[in-house]
């Protein structure tokens, strides 16, 4: 398996529909100010079971953090971002199996 991303994410939304395995996130500052992502197993609003939470501070300005153990995320992923100039790269497999996990 090889891990997928979603590219540069600036906004709050969807980063995709269908059932995934979270494998990592990488969090991006302006340097001047900290970002907060927050990951949910949803794909239409920031509810539901928090996959992953990253709270960063402004600097360094790349902040990446790799899942050793997948998280399983049933119905996909959404993604709430705060912080000013904030931006993140969200990294999944997609779970092939139909069989569940």
């Amino acid at each position: 398996m090889s891990a997928l991303s979603s590219g540069v994410l600036t906004t709050s939304g969807e980063v995709i529909v269908a059932p995934v395995s979270l494998t990592g996130l990488e969090v991006l500052t302006d340097g001047s100010h900290g970002v907060t992502v927050t990951l949910y197993d949803n794909v239409s609003a920031a509810t539901g079971n928090v996959l992953y939470e990253a709270v960063c501070a402004a600097t360094p300005q790349t902040q990446t953090q790799f899942i050793p153990i997948p998280i399983q995320a049933s119905a996909g992923i959404y993604m709430n971002i705060s912080g000013t100039g904030g931006s993140a790269i969200v990294y999944y497999d997609l779970n092939t199996n139909t069989g569940g996990y």
